[in-house]
């Protein structure tokens, strides 16, 4: 992408679409300094401006800046429904996160149920794996161990169908 840029530095569309290729890329190898300065490059009316605002929530989330990551995911989510061509329940999924680590309980269960049935509906079993972790965690934080174990268990039984040892482990 960087090659590309080079070639054709006086067109603003391949450039934009280049800079987030490669913001992808480093957020991929774990580079997430890198990635968000390539994001910064990529210019503010791009007609993917939400895919930039979900991966620099993405990059606050991962690097723990909750409130961060929430405002970005909040501005994708509030876009028009139209322009949503990404994984509403992996977007639904990551503000719950974030109010998890915030201490707001309520709006994380909110939006994790969210998440949940929306992955039961696509039976998307690697996300709905994580999402009953997620959940399990949240009753578990507030000593709600009645509730957190039936998602525990849910959670690694479901693991087991994926052939995934990772997701069996954690």
């Amino acid at each position: 992408s960087m090659r590309q840029i080079k070639r054709s530095s006086h067109d603003i569309k391949i450039a934009d679409y280049c800079h987030y290729f490669s913001a992808i890329s480093f957020r991929n190898k774990k580079l997430l300094e890198q990635a968000k300065q390539e994001l910064g490059k990529i210019s503010p009316n791009v007609t993917f401006g939400h895919a930039v605002d979900l991966t620099f929530g993405q990059i606050a989330l991962e690097q723990g800046h909750f409130e961060k990551a929430l405002t970005c995911f909040e501005k994708v989510n509030n876009r028009p429904t139209f322009s949503k061509d990404f994984d509403n329940g992996a977007l639904y999924h990551n503000i719950g996160v974030c109010y998890f680590h915030m201490g707001k309980y309520n709006e994380a269960q909110k939006y994790l149920f969210k998440a949940a049935g929306l992955q039961e509906n696509e039976r998307d079993t690697t996300m709905l794996v994580t999402s009953y972790m997620d959940i399990a965690n949240l009753y578990y934080e507030q000593f709600k161990d009645a509730k957190a174990i039936p998602y525990f268990k849910k959670a690694y039984l479901l693991s087991k169908k994926t052939g995934s040892y990772e997701l069996k482990q954690n």
